[in-house]
């Protein structure tokens, strides 16, 4: 069973991270220690470094993922480039591809632990994602 943190899980609107962190938990094993919502602020050179991550996802081995989740219908057109979202709500687009901002997310995240003591032994793989859990 994964390490989720936090745990339990707080109060969230979003189902499907809900459900998201419920497989993460169930179907990943001790190796994987899984951080949900997480935000960071660290001061750089050129100001400060900010981030947000729906999921983090680390193993020892295999490294570092920072997901985003969308939930509820998720559609893109690409004549005018731009990701529409609908649920319970309704209709809206997206202010920002949910992979780009998954990718701004990790490198962000990657260069605050690039200042860690320990970062040139481990220096992990890491990577993004987008997770649709209610798509098809």
């Amino acid at each position: 069973m994964a390490r989720m943190v936090p745990f339990p899980m707080l109060p969230t609107d979003s189902a499907a991270e809900r459900r998201l962190y419920e497989g993460f938990l169930e179907q990943l094993d001790d190796a994987f220690v899984i951080y949900h919502s997480v935000d960071w602020v660290v001061g750089g050179r050129t100001g400060p470094d900010e981030g947000e991550a729906d999921f983090v996802i680390t193993h020892p081995e295999l490294g570092l993922l920072a997901l985003e989740v969308k939930g509820g219908r998720v559609a893109y057109d690409p004549a005018t480039k731009r990701w529409t979202q609908t649920g319970h709500s309704g209709t809206h687009v997206l202010d920002e591809d949910p992979f780009h901002q998954a990718k701004g997310a990790m490198h962000s995240l990657v260069r605050i632990l690039e200042g860690q003591p320990g970062w040139e032994r481990w220096k992990p793989s890491y990577g993004f994602g987008a997770a649709f859990p209610d798509g098809r």
